[in-house]
């Protein structure tokens, strides 16, 4: 049997090691760094079920986060993040938040105040500021008249109002 000189068991030891560093590198680069990417899917305004289904597919993992206010109807997914089309890596949580129904708000009254500060009220209560219509009156400028819907009604938090103010003008 032929013997190795110790220069040969160097050089296989060195390329063994070699070899064994490359295909570590390439093992940890593939799962440690995960390569596998998914599209994230649209998930508002499905049930959780529904949810839990639709991302099965996509080894993505759905986390519930709470509830919040949304005009969608209680238990559907009113929230995602990261938000649908986005790319992310495999395993990757998608946070869902499923809705509460809207309670309903009572509207202050914001009649003869300054548009700017009824305006602030409504969006404290969760309006939205639709119209704005400028008409004759003897209001000082500025000032609310008239809102729709009328203060004092139950509203749901979303609901959009409209305004009356004056122009200064009580011809």
């Amino acid at each position: 049997m032929k013997e190795f000189s110790k220069k040969q068991i160097y050089i296989v030891n060195f390329f063994l090691i070699v070899v064994i560093i490359f295909l570590s590198l390439l093992l940890i680069k593939r799962f440690y760094f995960n390569e596998f990417y998914y599209k994230v899917p649209n998930l508002i305004g499905l049930d959780k079920k529904e949810a839990e289904k639709t991302i099965a597919a996509s080894s993505l993992n759905l986390r519930d986060m709470g509830e919040t206010f949304s005009t969608l109807s209680y238990g559907k997914i009113a929230m995602q993040e990261p938000s649908p089309g986005s790319i992310v890596k495999k395993s990757r949580n998608i946070k869902v938040w499923t809705s509460l129904e809207s309670p309903a708000v009572f509207l202050d009254n914001l009649t003869e105040i300054n548009y700017l500060d009824a305006a602030s009220i409504a969006e404290r209560k969760g309006m939205i500021v639709d119209e704005v219509i400028k008409i004759n009156s003897s209001l000082p400028i500025n000032y609310v008249v008239a809102t729709s819907p009328k203060s004092g009604e139950p509203l749901s938090r979303g609901t959009k109002i409209s305004f009356l103010i004056s122009n200064g003008n009580s011809n």
